[in-house]
Formats: C-alpha cells, sequence, structure tokens
C-alpha cells in the first residue's frame, strides 16, 4: 500500500511486450538485439498524436539506428542505457494511419498504427464538467523499468472539476475519490485548487509546472514541478494521454504510511526494494523526493459536481466527523459552507 498512498496523497505498468513486429533481414550477422516492447502497439486505432514513437530493445545498441515514420519529420534520441530509441515530432494528425519503422543492427522492423480522435477540435464546453484521473490506466515512464512492479499501487482516483475557462486558461478543482465508491467524491478530505492550466492549445491543456501543496488526512504534501496535461475528445466525454509527473517530498508521508515510525528515510528505504532510489528534493534538504512520470492516462468524465471543501472532514456527508447527536467534531469548520447552523455552542446539521 506503501506507494500506492504515496502517490494518492501527493496527486500523482509497463505494457505487455508485444511480438507482432515484422522485421526484415538485412542479412548482418553478430546482432542478437530483439525488440522487446513497442509503442504504439502494432495496429493500434487509439495512438495518442503527441507520443513519440519508441522501440524498447533487449540490450544496448551501440551502432548506428533510427526511426522514420512515413510522411513526418522528427528527430531521433536514446535513454542513457540506449536501450530505447525514440522518434520526436511535432504532432501527429488525429484519425490517421501511419507506418514507422526501426533501421537498427538487425535490419528493419515496422509497425502500422492509427491515432486516435484525440487532437480533433472540440465541439463542446468542458466547463462544469468533472473528469476521473485513474492512475492505473497510464504507464510509468519515470522511474524507468518498474512500472509493472508499481502498477498494483496505482488504483487511486483523482476527480478533476474544470470550474471555468477564463480567456486561455482552464480553472480546476481537485478532489479526492472515495476509495469505495468509485466515481464519487472523499467528502471527509478538502478539495485543493491546481494551478490554472494553458489551454491556448485547445483541445490540449497544460498544468504547470508549478510548486502546490495539498492537504490531505491533516498532512500537507509538497509536490514540485507538479505537471498535469492532456486532449479532451472532441465531445468532452474524457480526455486521454494524460501525462501527471512531479516530485514528492516523502517525508510528512511517513507517519501516514507506517505506524509508529519517525524515520525520515523510512519511505525512500523501501522503495528501494522497487530498484527505485529518491532524488534531491529543490529545497535543498536532502535526497527525500521521489520523482514520479506516468503518461498516457485516461480520464473519463462523471456526472458529478465536486463539492469545494476547507477543511478536513468538515462535509456533513462525512460520517465521521458527526457525533450520535449531529455535533461537528473539527473546530475549524466553517459552518455556513457545510450546511450547519450553532446553537448555544453545539454545532448541529441544518435544516
Amino acid at each position: 500500500m506503501l506507494l500506492r498512498s504515496t502517490i494518492a496523497f501527493a496527486i500523482l505498468g509497463l505494457a505487455a511486450c508485444t511480438d507482432d513486429t515484422t522485421t526484415e533481414d538485412s542479412g548482418i550477422t553478430g546482432c542478437d538485439i530483439d525488440i522487446r516492447e513497442h509503442f504504439p502497439e502494432a495496429d493500434s486505432v487509439s495512438a495518442y498524436y503527441l507520443n513519440p514513437i519508441e522501440f524498447h530493445l533487449s540490450q544496448p545498441h551501440d551502432e548506428d539506428a533510427t526511426i522514420t515514420v512515413d510522411g513526418v519529420n522528427g528527430t531521433v534520441s536514446w535513454n542513457d542505457e540506449r536501450t530505447k530509441i525514440y522518434f520526436d515530432h511535432d504532432g501527429l494528425a488525429p484519425a490517421t494511419s501511419y507506418s514507422a519503422t526501426l533501421s537498427y543492427c538487425r535490419g528493419d522492423a515496422t509497425i502500422n498504427f492509427t491515432t486516435s480522435e484525440l487532437g480533433n477540435a472540440l465541439d463542446t464546453d468542458v466547463a462544469g464538467k468533472t473528469y476521473s484521473i485513474d492512475l492505473s490506466t497510464g504507464r510509468i515512464v519515470v522511474p524507468e523499468g518498474v512500472g509493472a512492479a508499481l502498477a498494483p499501487y496505482l488504483e487511486f482516483e483523482i476527480l478533476a472539476a474544470v470550474k471555468e475557462i477564463q480567456g486561455t486558461d482552464l480553472v480546476i478543482t481537485g478532489a479526492i475519490g472515495d476509495e469505495d465508491n468509485p466515481g464519487t467524491q472523499d467528502f471527509c478530505s478538502p478539495t485543493f485548487e491546481f494551478p490554472a492550466a494553458d489551454f491556448s492549445g485547445s483541445p490540449y491543456f497544460q498544468l504547470g509546472p508549478q510548486t502546490t501543496t495539498i492537504a490531505v488526512a491533516g498532512y500537507s504534501v509538497t509536490i514540485d514541478d507538479l505537471l498535469i496535461s492532456g486532449t479532451f475528445a472532441p465531445d468532452g466525454s474524457y480526455f486521454g494521454g494524460g501525462t501527471l509527473s512531479g516530485l514528492i517530498d516523502t517525508r510528512p508521508l511517513v507517519e501516514l504510511v507506517f505506524d509508529d515510525e519517525d524515520d525520515e528515510n523510512a519511505i525512500c528505504d523501501f522503495i528501494l526494494g522497487f530498484g527505485v532510489s529518491c532524488v534531491a528534493c529543490p529545497n535543498g534538504d536532502g535526497d527525500f523526493c521521489l520523482e514520479l512520470k506516468a503518461i498516457d492516462l485516461l480520464a473519463e468524465e462523471l456526472a458529478i459536481t465536486v463539492d469545494d471543501i476547507e477543511y478536513e472532514d468538515c462535509h456533513e456527508e462525512c460520517v465521521d466527523t458527526w457525533t450520535d447527536t449531529g455535533a461537528l467534531t473539527n473546530p475549524e469548520c466553517d459552518l455556513e459552507a457545510t450546511g450547519t447552523t450553532s446553537t448555544s455552542g453545539t454545532t448541529t446539521t441544518g435544516g
């Protein structure tokens, strides 16, 4: 449950290997490098128009290699280990078929795919809509190579309510989803305001990167360089191609995740078991931050509105805050906002 809690409270698997790549024998011998997986998958009809083309190899490729995509200009890059090669471009056309070819030491490997509808113009207003961001739908690219191990910990829901559009900005309120009732708000957790999202590239939006502090379960969690982006479907029923990334200071979460634990390194020590190391926090306090980046997130529209909650345990639907006599136990609660009245020092539900 550790990483699930970490990601959830901070507001932040690798896909199965594919074997449908067609490879032409170039006659070159002495190359035993295989293609482990590639993105998009062959014959996919839902490729995201802004994602790079990726080929992941079984071992480092020290020789020249390249990726070409018919009719598309782009540049090729590698990861540090030269086991992953990328074709970066300025954007593919929505709902269009493409062929991508990796030319490497074993010859040419070609995949055919089609982009989704994402990128076509919006034909509706997204203001007033609420979306459920399901972290388990994404692919973890940072930390690299541990997506399959982390996937079970990502079953957590974040609600994003688009309150209004101000010029080229989206005003978005965030809320925690109720674990026991998917698609509903956790009324015991306060809502939080995301930084304004740039909507000048509609239907694409990008929020951040910006340092954000979120209060959950009585803890304040700082996320440095929080970035959330995605593209709305033309009918506004979902947004896809979502990216969520940031640096999470793990120290405030130690008490929350581990009972009776006061070692500020506890979470960082634990995630070493996944082959993941904490990194330096921007405030210079030490290596206590967890760097995360998930891509290809899908967020479906929900037929609900998000209630604004200023303080924890202050909503009348939060059963943990109300005694059998109807008394509100959190002294910081805004009585007017929660629909309550106070009589002779006793707080009771209004109505």
